[in-house]
């Protein structure tokens, strides 16, 4: 871990694996998104106004309390731009953000709601221009995640409620002037202790959600949905727990899908999330990839 202090690691076990170049991200008061925009790589992360001690800074992210901004960072190849503001203000939590439509779009939670923008390449290398904004006034507690369906073809914005746990769903729809809009909010069977995290499965032509139990003794524990909608809605059609062992999840967790012939012929599903021992004395991170075969899932961890 680069230019961090106080870390003590329980290393016990691991896995040989190989690493490209190594690129410094500047530092975040919170979570980190990436997506890619063209040939660009997009970090957007969570920042505070005015000048920062990052050595002395221990809050854990942006809240109601700590509001902030966002900031961006466009990297290409061996090139790292300079940082720039992507929303001054009124960021209340972590963003989330996807390549859709040749367009960046980003997502994240304010005081009262949430905020979407989309972007697309700036006339200045490195910079990113905004093509439109849209904000929400009436949902506080709400947490947006975007997840790119059909191949590209369709956008959906996942909506998880902090005061009620429910999930629900709108589609953002692209117009041909660089705006869009957003359909009707539709419930989705689904509850959950933390925000979700989806993808979208090219094998199987479905979203993938992964939420956290909420109504068992294995609270937190993390599910994944198979989600799909008819003419009564949006309804699961099959769900699974992730992973062989309890496993549970302090944040949001991060859902792909690798569909590439390396993969096997199911692809393979992955998830990333951040747990706690028993003890709740240590925070860990996890890799979850499952793979479909025809006794049914399995899951290494």
């Amino acid at each position: 871990v680069f230019r961090e202090r106080g870390i003590r690691a329980d290393i016990n076990d691991g896995y040989a694996g190989q690493a490209a170049g190594r690129v410094d991200l500047e530092p975040t008061a919170g979570g980190l998104a990436l997506a890619t925009l063209g040939d660009s790589l997009i970090t957007v992360s969570s920042g505070l106004p005015g000048v920062v001690n990052w050595l002395t800074y221990i809050l854990g992210g942006l809240s109601v309390e700590n509001p902030g901004l966002l900031r961006y960072q466009v990297y290409q190849g061996a090139t790292a731009y300079p940082s720039g503001v992507l929303v001054s203000g009124g960021v209340t939590g972590d963003p989330h953000a996807v390549s859709a439509f040749d367009r960046l779009f980003v997502t994240y939670p304010t005081a009262t709601g949430y905020g979407v923008q989309a972007f697309e390449a700036g006339r200045t290398a490195g910079t990113l221009s905004l093509l439109a904004a849209w904000s929400d006034g009436g949902t506080p507690g709400t947490e947006p995640t975007l997840v790119v369906a059909e191949n590209g073809e369709r956008l959906y914005l996942f909506l998880w409620s902090k005061l009620t746990r429910d999930v629900s769903v709108r589609e953002i729809t692209p117009s041909l002037t660089g705006g869009f809009a957003l359909g009707p909010v539709s419930p989705i069977p689904v509850r959950s202790l933390t925000p979700v995290g989806g993808a979208w499965n090219s094998h199987l032509n479905r979203i993938v959600l992964v939420s956290a139990e909420a109504a068992t003794r294995y609270q937190r524990r993390m599910q994944l949905s198979y989600l799909n909608s008819g003419d009564l809605g949006w309804y699961v059609e099959s769900a699974q727990w992730v992973g062989e062992y309890v496993f549970k999840t302090l944040t949001r967790p991060t859902v792909l899908f690798d569909g590439r012939p390396s993969a096997g012929a199911t692809g393979q599903t992955i998830v990333y999330n951040l747990s706690e021992q028993r003890n709740a004395a240590l925070t860990l991170s996890y890799v979850h990839r499952m793979t479909q075969t025809s006794a049914g899932p399995v899951w290494r961890s």
